[in-house]
């Protein structure tokens, strides 16, 4: 009987290792699942990058963001169709002769715009006129 009841322990024992190995390893397991989940969908957020080229035809100042729509043919199926780019703060502006250019971007310049795509909206990398 006594023998018995040592054997039964160093099963349950080995049992209990096994098994709390095994819920470690699963654990790891999810943990990198849901770590590289997140950096991928944070990089799909943030898209390819894309440029276009045209006119500035409108500027809006009403929001944390500014806006400025771009007409250029290089978009949609239509002549003249237009785009609404937003700067963000980390927006590179590149105009030919102002000192302060994300404040002094008006309409009618011709401009070059890298941008990507969050959440179906179009945030501008950097914006270059054409001098």
């Amino acid at each position: 009987m006594i023998g018995n009841s040592i054997s039964r322990k160093r099963s349950s024992r080995a049992i209990y290792l096994v098994t709390g190995s095994f819920v470690l390893v699963v654990a790891t397991f999810l943990v990198f699942t849901v770590i590289n989940t997140g950096l991928s969908q944070a990089m799909m957020m943030q898209g390819d990058k894309d440029s276009l080229t045209g006119e500035i035809v409108a500027v809006d100042n009403s929001h944390n963001l500014k806006t400025l729509t771009i007409r250029s043919d290089e978009i949609g199926q239509y002549p003249n169709d237009t785009v609404n780019i937003f700067l963000s703060k980390d927006t590179d502006v590149k105009l030919c002769t102002m000192n302060d250019p994300a404040e002094d971007i008006i309409v009618s310049r011709d401009v070059t715009i890298v941008y990507h795509e969050v959440s179906g909206l179009a945030i501008a990398d950097s914006v270059s006129e054409q001098c």
